[in-house]
């Protein structure tokens, strides 16, 4: 099953730190829903462990982050790849654009993923349902993140990822 994201977020804050903390694991693995660990390998990609729920199913992801033709602070490809065993996987990617003036940024993403395996027997409506309801709450702890590392100085560290 394809399935195609797409969205825009505004955030209270400039480009150049909203890109900053997109590509910083810390806050990644702080952000995403579930998120159990975040591991940087040599290549640059991230190994995460991400516990997720999709209609009755339950079951722990782990995955592969690669951010690929980085144009900072504009613009970049975001390829992910996961798995969870007897469930499926998911392989996808997205263009992720930054644009802005001051300390106003709109993030734009469009892209699509492939889901394989049982999951994706659960159909379009409730796997878009979730994907919705997840992506929506990244974003949401994501944007309170930034506004808060802007407000005030400390902010989630490399000290808090696991280093391959």
């Amino acid at each position: 099953m394809t399935l195609a994201i797409a969205g825009k977020k505004k955030v209270a804050a400039p480009r150049e730190r909203v890109w900053s903390c997109l590509t910083d694991p810390a806050f990644l693995k702080a952000a995403i829903p579930g998120c159990e660990s975040v591991t940087i390998e040599s290549d640059g990609s991230y190994l995460m462990r991400i516990g997720v729920h999709a209609g009755p199913l339950a079951a722990t992801v782990k995955g592969r982050v690669r951010i690929d033709d980085p144009e900072p602070p504009l613009r970049y490809i975001l390829r992910v790849s996961g798995s969870a065993p007897l469930i499926g996987s998911v392989a996808g990617h997205a263009c992720v654009t930054l644009a802005g003036k001051g300390d106003r940024t709109l993030l734009a993403y469009e892209g699509e993923a492939e889901i394989r395996g049982m999951i994706a027997g659960l159909g379009h409506a409730v796997i878009e349902g979730t994907t919705q309801k997840l992506t929506d709450r990244f974003f949401a702890k994501l944007r309170r993140l930034i506004e808060q590392s802007e407000a005030e100085p400390a902010t989630p560290t490399l000290a808090a990822v696991d280093h391959d």
